[in-house]
C-alpha cells in the first residue's frame, strides 16, 4: 500500500512556522474519526516545544476553517500562526482573520495541508504541503502490474510505502520583505 506521511508532514509545518519565528501556534483539526485528521493533529501536538497544543475542531471545509479561526479571534491569547488540516480550512480561516482585520501573514501565519490549485491564487497565497496524488496513482498502479504478474502463487507484497509530501513556501508565512516568493522546499524528499 501507499500512503501520506501525514505525522511527518504535519511536524514539518510546525517547525517552518517556528523557524519564521511564530510561538504560539494553533491547529484547525479535520474531521472527528478521521484517520488522516488524527495522525495530523498527533504530529502537530508531537512537534510543539514550549506550548499546550490549541487545537479547534474542523471538517475539512472552507466553512469549517472560518468558523474555527472565528474562534481562535475570541481567545484571550490569540495564536501567531496557524497549522489548518487542509487548504480549504486553511483559506477559511484567511477569509475569517482579513474580515476581523488580522493580517496575513504579520499578525498570524497560516499553512495549509494539499495544495489545491486556488493556493497559489488566492492573496496571500497560501503555504502548503503539497501531495502528489498523481505520482501515489502510478506507484500504486505499478504495484497493482506487479501482483497480477506474480500470478496466485506470487507473494503479496505487504510492505506499505510512504510518501512525504513537500512544503511549498508562499506569503502566508513569510515575512512581509519576502512577500509574493513561492519556493520549494529543497531539503524535503520527493516523491
Amino acid at each position: 500500500s501507499i500512503a501520506i506521511d501525514s505525522h511527518g508532514a504535519a511536524v514539518t509545518a510546525v517547525e517552518h512556522l517556528r523557524a519564521t519565528g511564530r510561538r504560539r501556534i494553533a491547529h484547525i483539526r479535520g474531521a472527528a474519526g478521521n484517520l488522516e485528521a488524527d495522525i495530523r493533529a498527533e504530529g502537530y501536538a508531537s512537534a510543539l516545544v514550549d506550548q499546550e497544543p490549541i487545537i479547534v475542531e474542523g471538517d475539512f471545509t472552507q466553512a469549517a476553517g472560518h468558523r474555527a479561526a472565528t474562534r481562535l479571534l475570541a481567545l484571550d491569547q490569540r495564536p501567531d500562526a496557524v497549522f489548518a488540516a487542509n487548504d480549504m480550512m486553511a483559506l477559511g480561516a484567511m477569509l475569517a482573520f482579513q474580515e476581523a482585520g488580522v493580517r496575513c501573514p504579520e499578525d498570524v501565519a497560516v499553512i495549509g495541508f494539499d495544495d489545491v490549485p486556488l493556493a497559489a491564487l488566492v492573496r496571500p497565497t497560501l503555504t502548503t504541503l503539497r501531495v502528489n496524488i498523481a505520482e501515489m496513482g502510478r506507484r500504486g498502479v505499478e504495484r497493482l502490474i506487479g501482483l497480477v504478474q506474480a500470478g496466485p502463487n506470487g507473494a503479496p507484497d505487504s510492505a506499505c510505502e510512504i510518501v512525504r509530501p513537500l512544503l511549498v513556501e508562499r506569503q502566508s508565512t513569510a515575512a512581509a520583505e519576502t512577500a509574493g516568493s513561492t519556493t520549494v522546499n529543497p531539503t524535503a524528499q520527493p516523491l
